[in-house]
Formats: structure tokens, C-alpha cells, sequence
């Protein structure tokens, strides 16, 4: 059996024949204002018969983040490096938003503007998962100037 070229407004498609030059299946395929149309002649639907044809399933993406609880906070970076907290004790996701000007840097509890990892304005978040029943500390410092960041941490 020989394959097939169609155009139909346009949109091309393939389907086989049957060895006697009509098609097994024909299908035809619309712009998106209009349904798409599919045509199965009879010889198409001797040649599939016993498998049967079910509508599409569609899983939208939604997401449960895991948390039962969250808070947020606002805290001004200094040139001494401190604890990154909104809080939650028992934390497993910490979120920090960078500045609106300027860079802070993140690390341990030594950090510096040279040790540390830079996070400046404009940058996407830093984020990190804490394992349930653990402990991180997460430090920031300043660039030389105060700077004003955002934490966003949940259980």
C-alpha cells in the first residue's frame, strides 16, 4: 500500500491507501476556530476494526505544594552577618527574594562579600528544601550598603 499526500486548506496530511487507490483513513484538519474533523471511510474502519477509540484524557498540572503553613517576612541586611528566619522553626522550604538595589550575599554563619553567594537585584529568588526533622541555618550579609530582602519560609 502506497502512502498518500492531501491538502486540505492548506494543512497537509498522510494517510495509506487501500491498494486501490482510496484512502483508509481521511483525515482533514481545520484552523483552530474551526473543530477538527476526522473522516474514517468504511474501508478505514474495516481495517481498524476491533480497536476501539476513546476521547483524550486531559491532567491539567496542578501541584500540591506539601505545605500546611507559611509566613513571610522583611528584615534589613547589615554588614554582620545574621540568620535568615520569618519565624518557622520546623521549616522545609526558605525562599529569599534579592534586594531592590544592590547584592547580598548568602552562606554560613562566616559569610562574607567574598565567600558568600551573591544575590542581586533582579535575580530570581533563592530557594532551598530543608529534609523534615532538619536543621539549616542560612546567613546573609550586605554589599557595604543596608539592604532591605524578603524571606518566604513554610512547613
Amino acid at each position: 500500500m502506497a502512502a498518500k499526500l492531501n491538502d486540505f486548506d492548506g494543512v497537509k496530511s498522510s494517510a495509506r491507501d487501500d491498494g486501490n487507490g482510496g484512502l483508509v483513513t481521511d483525515i482533514h484538519l481545520k484552523s483552530q476556530e474551526k473543530p477538527l474533523q476526522v473522516d474514517f471511510p468504511q474501508t478505514g474502519l474495516d481495517a481498524i476494526k476491533g480497536i476501539q477509540v476513546q476521547a483524550p484524557s486531559v491532567t491539567l498540572n496542578e501541584r500540591d505544594p506539601g505545605f500546611s503553613s507559611f509566613k513571610t517576612d522583611k528584615f534589613t541586611v547589615t554588614s554582620t552577618a545574621q540568620k535568615v528566619t520569618a519565624g518557622i522553626t520546623d521549616r522545609t522550604a526558605l525562599t529569599i527574594y534579592p534586594p531592590a538595589e544592590g547584592t547580598v550575599y548568602i552562606g554560613n554563619s562566616t559569610v562574607t562579600a567574598d565567600t558568600g553567594i551573591p544575590l542581586t537585584a533582579g535575580d530570581k529568588p533563592f530557594s532551598v528544601p530543608v529534609a523534615a526533622g532538619k536543621t539549616l541555618y542560612v546567613y546573609v550579609i550586605n554589599d557595604g550598603t543596608d539592604r532591605d530582602v524578603r524571606v518566604f519560609e513554610a512547613k
